[in-house]
């Protein structure tokens, strides 16, 4: 799968691009913006998602892009069953993209599409803990 992985090459450009950090009271609700940015010479769909569903919320989840524009993409951490996480570094996002004609639907375009994306990135997530919570 690793090398299947390998071979495909990922066209968007994320920010953050390797690790997304949640600073902020981890209790509470953080709210992250991610950019993806479509460095290909045709227009892509993407598709994000997270190991936590209880604890992610992702909008818009699916969308496309055209070439050299950039989608934003809301991610909301929200504390689950008011309790800080054990594992700090356990999350990820994953993103996925493939190739649309311009003007398509995400939507569509995903249930339409046979086999794995075109390209796949995991983005880590660092959950940091502020010293009010340290306390806890």
């Amino acid at each position: 799968m690793e090398e299947e992985q390998a071979t495909r090459v990922f066209l968007l450009k994320i920010v953050p691009k390797e690790i997304l950090e949640v600073n902020g009271n981890l209790l509470d609700r953080v709210d992250l913006t991610l950019s993806l940015t479509n460095k290909s010479d045709t227009a892509l769909s993407y598709k994000v998602k997270c190991t936590s569903n209880e604890m992610f919320s992702i909008k818009p989840s699916v969308g496309c892009i055209d070439v050299e524009k950039t989608a934003y993409v809301k991610i909301r951490y929200r504390c689950h069953q008011d309790r800080i996480p054990l594992s700090k570094d356990g999350h990820h996002f994953s993103i996925y993209h493939i190739p649309v004609p311009v003007g398509s639907y995400a939507e569509g375009a995903w249930k339409e599409h046979y086999g794995p994306a075109q390209g796949e990135k995991r983005l880590k997530v660092s959950l940091c803990i502020t010293r009010s919570e340290k306390s806890l």
